[in-house]
């Protein structure tokens, strides 16, 4: 169908211009929506290591390698997008996200408290720091909307 018409497009891209970041992109997500996560990782793995660095790609790829219960590389890979652009709300609420799921509870909080102090109106942020709260059982003050 579609979707197999489209990967053959991506394909064709790649054998023109093998270092095309957006084909490999576009496979990968093709190969996440049929349910191949770890062809897909390594699809965003190969574009996050072409320039220029994409905080959004590897934060993405983040979540997909957390997907597939690889933590350490999950986490370089958070932390990797956080040195592109140290701005980016979702790389932090994933980095806090995955240390709440390794159960340090107090890094959570650490990089959650920087999250909001860098990026106080992100939705990624916020929801992440609810859903911090209300996994933990902790309390914090009220947000104001």
């Amino acid at each position: 169908g579609a979707m197999d018409a489209s990967v053959a497009y991506y394909l064709a891209a790649l054998r023109i211009r093998p270092n095309f970041r957006e084909a490999y992109a576009s496979l990968g997500a093709c190969l996440l929506r049929s349910g191949d996560v770890a062809r897909a990782a390594d699809c965003y793995e190969h574009a996050a290591r072409l320039p220029p660095p994409s905080a959004a790609l590897l934060c993405h790829l983040g979540d997909l390698r957390r997907q597939l219960d690889d933590h350490n590389a999950a986490v370089m890979c958070y932390e990797s997008s956080l040195s592109v652009d140290n701005a980016f709300a979702p790389a932090w609420a994933a980095l806090a996200t995955a240390a709440s799921e390794r159960g340090d509870v107090s890094r959570a909080f650490a990089l959650s408290t920087e999250a909001l102090r860098i990026a106080p109106e992100s939705p990624e942020v916020l929801a992440m720091y609810g859903n911090l709260l209300r996994t933990t059982g902790a309390s914090a003050a009220a947000v104001e909307f």
